[in-house]
């Protein structure tokens, strides 16, 4: 599992997504996105256009965001396809 990194240690690659922490202990952990530009770099809030410190939040520390769920892949059952294959045989009748 991936562990909180403080922004003094390092930041993430321009343009990332990433699970911010922030100072306001009582603020649940959100998702924003790293920005850089000629005056530095910031955490935006997504769909807003806005950084989180305009917004009144300040981000502490930050970490990688999982990856996407996958479901397993299920292989069928031996036994369908022959019971499957058993009782079509009797459709076309």
């Amino acid at each position: 599992m991936a562990r909180w990194i403080p922004l003094e240690e390092k930041t993430p690659e321009n343009g990332e997504y990433v699970l911010l922490s922030f100072v306001n202990e009582k603020q649940e952990p959100l998702v924003g996105t790293w920005k850089v530009d000629d005056e530095g770099g910031t955490f935006y809030a997504p769909f807003t256009g806005r950084t989180y410190a305009s917004l009144g939040y300040f981000v502490n520390a930050w970490m990688p965001l999982p990856e996407s769920y996958k479901p397993e892949v299920i292989k069928e059952a031996p036994w369908k396809n022959r019971a499957l294959g058993d009782f079509m045989k009797g459709a076309n009748r």
